[in-house]
């Protein structure tokens, strides 16, 4: 479920009326997450974020299309339900399978890198400690864009 709270006035040229400033979807659990969307026409293209509409570390999302705002909006929304619908940490910070997702990040709340997943924020230490659990067991790393 999209419920769209307010309109971005200064961007698309043209479409102001009709590109969304803030969205809220439903995570895994019915909890209502809000998020704030940005729009910004970079060299060749759109790139939309999508950020969790709080303080700390959170769910981001984003998207880039060559062509048009409303075509990395529809990427970015897919993106969120897609985020919001699988769970990766148990209520415990322990992964749920044997994947996990997220986004490198520092937080300047907590003056140190880390890892956000499920829109939790994890520092180093806690990353060693989930880690440890699985020692010997192999591990693949993929780091990619974020827009891709």
């Amino acid at each position: 479920m999209i419920k769209i709270t307010d309109t971005k006035k200064e961007f698309p040229e043209g479409e102001e009326s009709v590109f969304p400033r803030f969205e809220e979807y439903k995570d895994f659990t019915g909890k209502t997450i809000n998020f704030k969307i940005d729009c910004h026409e970079v060299g060749l293209g759109f790139t939309v974020i999508a950020i969790e509409d709080k303080e700390e570390a959170s769910y981001r999302f984003e998207s880039y299309s060559p062509n048009n705002p409303f075509e990395a909006l529809g990427n970015v929304r897919d993106k969120i339900r897609a985020g919001l619908s699988t769970r990766y940490l148990d209520d415990d910070v322990y992964p749920t399978h044997g994947k996990l997702k997220g986004y490198i990040t520092c937080d300047s709340n907590r003056d140190g890198h880390g890892i956000v997943i499920d829109g939790t924020f994890l520092d180093i230490n806690k990353i060693e400690r989930i880690l440890s659990a699985y020692e010997g067991f192999e591990i693949l790393i993929e780091i990619k864009d974020s827009k891709d």
